[in-house]
């Protein structure tokens, strides 16, 4: 497995941009020249949010709740999706939101406020991926058997996330989600025969 790392870096712009931000013990953050970063300082722009990686290092990330409104849509366009072509680009923006979701998860992020969620997820939705698309499992389709189960157990948890009424239970959907995606993403490499697996 790939471990899933930060979207990017994010550079000293006093350094010109030739350096990066550690974490310092007071939570602040310092270049290699000294240049400190307080983390309310962090702007960031759109649907991301700053994180650190196990290196100490400063980056963002997509925002999670966002990956998976974006895993949501793809799932839509999954379920309309009616040649091979659009299956396998579905499949494929899964793939990506996924990693997207396990990377904000890996650094810490948790879309664990129901508000929050319930402003990406507004309705339930019901995925019957297997069902709809039952050649989804034929060795000769391009998107891997393997991979298209483990998407269609992601779609029941987002389903969960979607219908949580309590905090406990959005967290529960949420982190067991976080374990399904991995196992997608798996396979989903494995079975596209990804060299960087």
């Amino acid at each position: 497995m790939v471990t899933p790392a930060l979207s990017e870096l994010i550079a000293c712009s006093e350094c010109n941009g030739q350096t990066t931000f550690g974490v310092r013990a007071d939570a602040w953050f310092v270049c290699p020249a000294g240049h400190e970063l307080h983390p309310d300082d962090v702007d960031l722009d759109g649907v991301t949010e700053w994180a650190v990686d196990p290196s100490g290092t400063l980056g963002y990330v997509t925002e999670p709740a966002y990956a998976l409104a974006c895993l949501t849509d793809t799932l839509d366009e999954l379920d309309d999706a009616d040649h091979q072509g659009w299956i396998d680009m579905a499949t494929h923006d899964a793939f990506t939101a996924s990693c997207d979701y396990v990377t904000a998860y890996d650094t810490g992020l948790r879309p664990y406020d129901t508000t929050e969620a319930r402003r990406w997820f507004p309705r339930p939705h019901s995925h019957q991926i297997s069902p709809n698309y039952p050649e989804l499992a034929d060795p000769r389709c391009p998107v891997p058997a393997e991979a298209s189960k483990a998407l269609a157990i992601v779609a029941e948890y987002l389903d969960d996330v979607a219908t949580a009424r309590t905090d406990e239970e959005s967290a529960e959907a949420f982190d067991s989600l976080y374990i399904e995606a991995i196992a997608f993403t798996n396979a989903y490499q494995a079975d596209d025969g990804d060299p960087s697996d």
